[in-house]
This record gives C-alpha cells, sequence and structure tokens, in this order.
C-alpha cells in the first residue's frame, strides 16, 4: 500500500514497495500528484507491467555486458557471432541509450540504414535477433514494459537454387582432385554433411561392414583456433554409405595403417 507525507520542503512524497520488498519514492509539488503517481505504480505492479526506474536507467551496453555473462548455452563459435555482431553493428549506435528510451522507431531507423547500407538479409535477421534478446532480458528483468525490437518486419533473405551434381561429375571431380582428398570428394557427396561436420569425422566413427557413419562431432575456428564441438543441431545420428564409397575408404586406411606401420 502506497504511503505519502509532506516534507518540510512543502512537498509530498510518495512511497510503494516494488515485489520484492524494495521501497521507492518520489517526490511531487501536490498529494495529488503523487497519489495518482503512486497509485499508477501499483496499478502496473498488478498488472506485471511495472518497471524498476534503477535498472530502467541502465544503458543498453550495460545490458548488452549482462546478456553475454548469461548465454552460457551456446557454442563457442555463435557466442563470437553474436559478440561480433553487437561489437560492430549495435553497440556503435545504441551503447550509450539508456534501455528504457529506445522506442520501436529507433529499430525500425536502425534496421532500415542497415539495410540502405548493401548488408544482406541473413545478416540483418541475425542483428535483430542478438539485439532483441538483449533487450528481452532487459524487459524479463523488470526494466522495459514491452520490447522495441517485437513486431518489426525484415526483409526476406532469398535461397539460392542448389546445384546438383550427377554422379559421373562427382566421380569427375574427384579424378583431378589431389589424393588423398578425392576420397573426401565421394565421401561429401555420399553423406552430404556439413564441411564442419565432415572434417570432425574419427575413424572410429566409421563402420565400413555396416555401411555406416556416426556424426558426432564438428569442428570450427573460433578467433583463429580450431575447436571440437557437438555439431550444430547438438545431436548425434547415423548415415548410410554405398558400398562404392566404403570400398574406397577400406582401401585408402588399409595404405595409410601399413605406411605408418613401418610397411613400404
Amino acid at each position: 500500500m502506497a504511503s505519502f507525507r509532506q516534507k518540510p520542503s512543502g512537498q509530498w512524497e510518495a512511497r510503494y514497495r516494488d515485489r520484492k520488498g524494495k521501497m521507492h519514492a518520489r517526490s511531487f509539488d501536490t498529494k495529488t500528484e503523487a497519489r495518482r503517481w503512486a497509485n499508477d505504480m501499483e496499478v502496473d505492479l498488478r498488472r506485471g507491467d511495472w518497471v524498476d526506474p534503477r535498472l530502467a536507467r541502465a544503458t543498453f551496453g550495460t545490458w548488452a555486458d549482462e546478456y553475454l555473462g548469461t548465454i552460457i548455452h551456446l557454442r563457442n563459435v555463435t557466442r563470437r557471432d553474436y559478440e561480433g555482431a553487437l561489437r560492430t553493428h549495435i553497440r556503435p549506435e545504441f551503447e550509450k541509450y539508456p534501455v528504457a528510451q529506445i522506442e520501436p522507431v529507433d529499430v525500425r531507423r536502425f534496421m532500415a540504414e542497415k539495410q540502405a547500407a548493401g548488408l544482406a538479409p541473413k545478416s540483418i535477421q541475425k542483428i535483430r535477433l542478438v539485439f532483441r534478446q538483449v533487450l528481452e532480458l532487459a524487459r524479463e528483468s523488470g526494466a522495459i514494459k514491452a520490447n522495441p525490437c517485437d513486431n518489426i518486419k525484415l526483409p526476406r533473405a532469398q535461397q539460392a537454387e542448389p546445384i546438383f551434381l550427377s554422379a559421373e561429375q562427382v566421380e569427375a571431380l574427384a579424378r583431378v582432385t589431389r589424393k588423398p582428398y578425392n576420397h573426401l570428394v565421394r565421401f561429401a557427396a555420399a553423406t552430404g554433411l556439413r564441411p564442419s561436420e565432415l572434417c570432425g569425422i574419427r575413424i572410429g566413427r566409421l563402420n565400413l561392414l555396416k555401411g555406416t557413419v556416426e556424426v558426432a562431432e564438428a569442428v570450427t575456428v573460433v578467433a583463429g583456433k580450431t575447436e571440437i564441438g557437438p555439431t550444430k543441431s547438438y545431436a548425434r545420428r547415423t548415415v548410410g554409405l554405398p558400398r562404392s564409397v566404403c570400398e574406397d575408404l577400406g582401401e585408402y586406411l588399409a595404405a595409410r595403417a601399413a605406411k605408418e606401420g613401418g610397411g613400404q
């Protein structure tokens, strides 16, 4: 319940407690103004629309730092992408903004500028994703009532039509590829794995008798360093291999084992 008192200066001070029991106070020239403000705050608290004045004054940069400290679920390569979007695009524009002062029109104008600068639709979508997630953390924490990134339409990315090689073309490409990467050409064409997954395949994941490969790891480059981690979907899966690829790999691995074992 709000309380009121008249200060020695003649102003009226209104006070109320937030959801955590913390007291908030503000001074007004008249008791009517003080009562109206306190009532509005209590209505917002009951509706779940209340905004913490202290958190609302925190800058976007402060919330971005808080966000980066909480995205522990992301792969390192994804985290680096998000940090890059913040550092290169969002922070230069909104770093010093109090988070409560960022309006939807500011976000719309910002996105329009990125499009006018020639950024690809996918890049703009990623920027908006990171921007929105920072502001969503602020909203969930009680710093803003609504996320200004919501309900903003972005240009759609037009997916390029894929080009598929015929079996004859794959074999022709493999034959002109320097050894031992000719085996990789045939393996990649047969499995359709992502490049990071191809680089993460271990010999122990191959079962040439059954004609399968278990996809469990992926290799990525983060800040110039190679890292081995989970696949993009975090899920393991088993992919079938054609008999021709199994025979091709079997011959190559047998020859490599003989060479590494000293047989020339």
